[in-house]
């Protein structure tokens, strides 16, 4: 079990595979809430190359956050901080559901520096929409 201390907490992940010529892929789970699979499926990309994957703060073995800091904007230091400490210079972002919604902060946060590419699996693009098909499902 590996974590991560750093000025906002302790942050729980998994890295697996080597390091090679192919950029390493950082997966964010969904939530906020969920908590990462050190078994999932996005350790299947870690044949060729390293893939990074941890459970955000405030979930699971990661630090538990108080109600002022539980922020989008906590989340992004977070994952910032995690790139500079596994020294990443260029990696892929991939995100399911809450993932997607980080990956895009992030990306607007740092310019899309660093990113060369980015999986957004079941995004979340709009609060507004996500609510009025909420509602409408459970109408249904």
């Amino acid at each position: 079990m590996s974590f991560i201390e750093h000025r906002l907490g302790r942050t729980h992940f998994t890295a697996k595979g080597k390091t090679t010529d192919r950029l390493p892929v950082i997966w964010l789970h969904g939530g906020p809430g969920g908590t990462h699979n050190p078994n999932g499926n996005v350790f299947k990309l870690s044949e060729n190359r390293k893939v990074y994957a941890y459970t955000q703060l405030g979930s699971g073995k990661s630090s538990d956050l108080s109600q002022r800091r539980l922020r989008i904007s906590t989340f992004v230091q977070e994952l910032q901080l995690l790139v500079a400490a596994w020294g990443l210079k260029d990696f892929h972002l991939m995100g399911g559901s809450w993932g997607t919604t980080l990956a895009l902060e992030y990306y607007l946060k740092v310019g899309g520096r660093g990113i060369r590419s980015m999986v957004l699996q079941s995004p979340m693009l709009s609060a507004v929409d996500w609510q009025k098909d909420a509602n409408r499902l459970i109408k249904a």
